[in-house]
């Protein structure tokens, strides 16, 4: 009998560690930083916290971001670069300066043939009061790769101060329709999470008539987390725990119909990988791309991720995100690895 119950012990504890243990899907030797450039190095201080990578017609990638060294939401501006080589950004284009109240975040880039446009949300600024919203997520073209910027138009709009549905805006094309997927939020004072995505349906960039048409939950699942940390001879071990996923930042890349998504939590230990059959409904995968304790056993320092963004690179997918800097914790690096998906 005592054997039986330490057999189940043994087969319990050894499901639970395979289950829980840090882990990640990504080889921790293919990642490596992507050297990245600012305008105005004494107020961005090359900083990259929020990218949002494409590919062009003719082969180039095209990339905006926002800068936020040390947590300052005034630099917090979407600076767009256009570059040969994705593992190379330099002569970004501060697309919109810091407004005079409240502040930018959460850049998006889509290409459409020649042309460039760049969204990005403002949060209490002079527009969000003359509209009477909280925040806003607004956009602007260009047609000659940044030299010259349409004029601003306004594409989502929310009033809700405890419910935000336009964290992160991102958007997709489907035939002939556009929809914007963003984060679905609640908040307050003192406690956030994650409800689901929000859907914005419209048909027109140009003259935007984008609604709020629905909110889906994300069906979330218990990933690897630590509870403590052991480090031996220059090596971690870890006692695991499960740990709920809560969806922050993501990007979306389609491939055979399907719409794979990249998540992060905020400031969290996680990049994971998520695929929805019918554009809507994501089904996340246990295992993370990427996780920061698996990546402490082969860096020695500790990270925490923000953003994640993937564009094409032949059959493989580029898998972007941003990470502190291991030697200057409060500057935001830019990391870079390829992503296979079948």
């Amino acid at each position: 009998m005592l054997t039986i119950i330490l057999a189940i012990v043994i087969v319990v504890t050894g499901i639970y560690v395979w289950l829980f243990y840090p882990q990640q899907q990504i080889d921790a030797k293919t990642i490596q930083q992507v050297f990245v450039t600012t305008p105005d190095v004494e107020k961005y201080h090359n900083d990259c916290l929020h990218p949002c990578i494409r590919r062009m017609s003719d082969g180039r990638y095209v990339m905006v971001q926002s800068p936020w060294y040390k947590c300052q939401d005034g630099i917090e501006n979407p600076i767009l670069y256009i570059s040969h080589d994705p593992m190379f950004w330099e002569n970004g284009i501060v697309v919109a300066d810091t407004p005079e109240r409240g502040y930018n975040s959460d850049p998006n880039v889509f290409v459409e043939g020649n042309r460039i446009y760049v969204f990005w949300r403002e949060v209490d600024t002079p527009l969000c009061e003359q509209l009477g919203v909280n925040c806003a997520t607004v956009g602007v073209y260009t047609d000659d790769e940044g030299k010259t910027f349409s004029y601003k138009r306004v594409y989502l709009t929310s009033d809700n101060s405890s419910v935000d549905t336009e964290i992160c805006p991102i958007l997709m094309k489907n035939r002939n329709s556009y929809r914007f997927y963003a984060t679905w939020y609640e908040r307050d004072r003192t406690y956030r999470h994650n409800l689901g995505i929000a859907i914005w349906d419209g048909t027109n960039l140009d003259r935007p008539d984008f609604k709020l048409t629905k909110t889906v939950n994300f069906e979330t699942k218990k990933i690897c987390d630590k509870f403590k940390q052991l480090k031996v001879f220059g090596l971690f071990f870890f006692i695991p725990k499960p740990h709920k996923f809560d969806l922050w930042h993501f990007d979306l890349f389609e491939k055979n119909n399907k719409l794979y998504m990249v998540a992060s939590e905020e400031r969290g230990d996680v990049i994971m990988l998520a695929v929805s059959d019918d554009w809507e409904r994501f089904q996340l995968q246990r295992k993370p791309l990427i996780n920061a304790h698996y990546m402490e056993t082969n860096l020695g320092c500790r990270q925490a991720y923000y953003k994640p963004t993937m564009c094409s690179e032949g059959d493989d997918i580029l898998l972007f995100y941003t990470t502190n800097d291991d030697k200057v914790s409060f500057h935001n690096v830019l990391m870079a690895s390829v992503l296979s998906i079948k």
